[in-house]
């Protein structure tokens, strides 16, 4: 059996992310025992991925992967595009990724964000 190369899961994840197909994603390219650091603490397995997406993660059409690199089993992507509870805050960030067997095993995710387009504080910088 061939296992896919690093750069084809997290492209493949990326993929499945900007349909909507988290489901897919999580079956396809990521371990049930997934390790994520990002910047409220850690989350284990599918149901941490779950509840990170659920809460941060935005993957559609209002979020650009600008860079994707991958070494072995290493790779990181770089993205940027509109988040927030009403979809307008600039944000951008950068995820790595330790692929083992063809399924992520680890990932951190560091974000940052600008204040929403609209908000009283945007109109007040």
């Amino acid at each position: 059996m061939h296992l896919r190369q690093t750069r084809d899961v997290l492209t493949d994840h990326l993929r499945r992310r900007a349909a909507g197909d988290l489901d897919g994603d999580l079956a396809t390219n990521y371990h049930p025992d997934v390790v994520i650091l990002h910047p409220d603490g850690e989350s284990r397995g599918h149901d941490g991925v779950r509840a990170l997406a659920a809460r941060h993660g935005r993957y559609d059409g209002a979020v650009e992967c600008h860079r994707l690199l991958a070494s072995d089993q290493v790779g990181i992507f770089e993205w940027s595009g509109l988040g927030g509870r009403s979809g307008t805050m600039p944000m951008e960030g950068t995820e790595s990724f330790v692929v083992r067997d063809g399924l992520i095993v680890a990932q951190t995710v560091h974000f940052s964000s600008a204040v929403e387009v609209g908000s009283p504080l945007a109109d007040a910088v």
